[in-house]
């Protein structure tokens, strides 16, 4: 019974790389868009095509509704916690609201 609820390794490392390279992709645009280093959008480039392999191995198995949806929403609270960290960007209480509404909605995927 515990077993069903573990997902295996592979799709794991599946969805954090999906995640990770979804949430590289726009900070490298950003960094692009500010230092104007080419660098930045090889890296942004290299990111999105990463995120495709990581599509075809979460859809394969997950289908495209809720690993698309894991995914998207994951990385924006990712990226929201990055900017705030790095780029000291001011969070005001509609994005607050946002991020635990993403929590929730990812919740409310997982029920059956």
């Amino acid at each position: 019974m515990v077993s069903a609820y573990i997902m295996d390794y592979s799709m794991m490392s599946a969805y954090a790389m999906a995640i990770v390279n979804s949430a590289l992709s726009g900070i490298f645009t950003e960094y692009y868009i500010t230092k104007k280093e080419y660098i930045y959008l090889c890296g942004a480039i290299f990111c999105n095509v990463a995120v495709i392999f990581n599509y075809i191995a979460i859809f394969a198995t997950t289908g495209v509704a809720k690993g698309y949806a894991y995914i998207k929403i994951l990385s924006i609270m990712c990226v929201a916690i990055y900017g705030v960290a790095t780029f000291h960007e001011k969070m005001n209480k509609y994005s607050i609201l946002g991020l635990i509404m993403g929590a929730c909605s990812i919740m409310l995927l997982n029920e059956k």
